[in-house]
């Protein structure tokens, strides 16, 4: 399975965070796991799949936006 890692700062972990739910909420399939980096308070995000990223951000950005 394909799998792609990113290190979040705060408040990105955050705004990631509301488009999960919103994703959730749409009922799109979307594995991942979170890991707190308690020594520089960031977090390691792995997602788990193959994403269209740019359609992912256009149906999440209600949420975001307004």
């Amino acid at each position: 399975m394909e799998q792609q890692t990113s290190i979040f700062s705060e408040s990105e972990y955050r705004e990631f965070s509301v488009r999960v739910k919103r994703l959730e909420e749409l009922k799109v399939e979307f594995a991942f796991e979170v890991e707190h980096l308690k020594e520089d308070n960031t977090y390691k995000v792995t997602v788990y799949g193959q994403h269209d990223w740019d359609k992912l951000d256009e149906i999440t950005n209600d949420v975001i936006d307004g």
